[in-house]
């Protein structure tokens, strides 16, 4: 078992290191990147399902670190029949974030992230009135690029202090980036 672990892990690192971008020299004059996710969230009981939508800016600093601002929003509605209520429940997000990615010059770059945020709520249920808190989300995820480092899409796994529609405090999601 423990050579198959360090056999899969040698393969996987020499095909990291193989994986160059086509024209490093394109890469360096990209230093803009807009991002945009499209995201369905299951509530806790995985009956109904909120739409999330996201929109990114970054700039690289240096090659390896980014920073940059985020806006998402989050509409959920629940229809509860018997009652004939619904439970409508939207957010909005602002933050910003920064990130440093591993291996910057390769396809496939590990990356980390976080971005301090701000979430306004907007309640539609139980006569309840708008209200907003402060928050921190963290991610670790994979980039991959194109050949010619135009696009990517992140695939990551982000961590939040506050509580996710799911009821959880972590989600799966992808954000598909546009360099120029």
């Amino acid at each position: 078992m423990k050579l198959q672990f360090i056999l899969l892990f040698l393969g996987s690192w020499t095909i990291l290191q193989a994986q160059t971008i086509e024209n490093e020299a394109s890469l360096k004059s990209r230093k803009n990147q807009l991002g945009i996710h499209l995201c369905p969230l299951l509530d806790a009981d995985n009956m109904y399902m909120a739409k999330s939508y996201s929109f990114m800016y970054g700039r690289k600093v240096c090659r390896s670190i980014t920073f940059g601002a985020e806006i998402s929003a989050l509409f959920y509605k629940q229809d509860i029949e018997y009652t004939k209520n619904f439970n409508d429940h939207h957010t909005i997000s602002v933050g910003l974030l920064g990130r440093y990615s591993f291996l910057a010059d390769r396809r496939l770059q590990p990356y980390l992230e976080a971005e301090p945020i701000y979430n306004f709520y907007y309640p539609r249920y139980y006569d309840r009135s708008p209200y907003s808190e402060p928050g921190l989300n963290a991610a670790s995820g994979i980039s991959l690029f194109s050949k010619r480092a135009r696009f990517s899409i992140d695939l990551y796994y982000r961590l939040s202090t506050i509580t996710n529609i799911n009821g959880r405090n972590g989600a799966f999601l992808y954000r598909l980036n546009f360099h120029f």
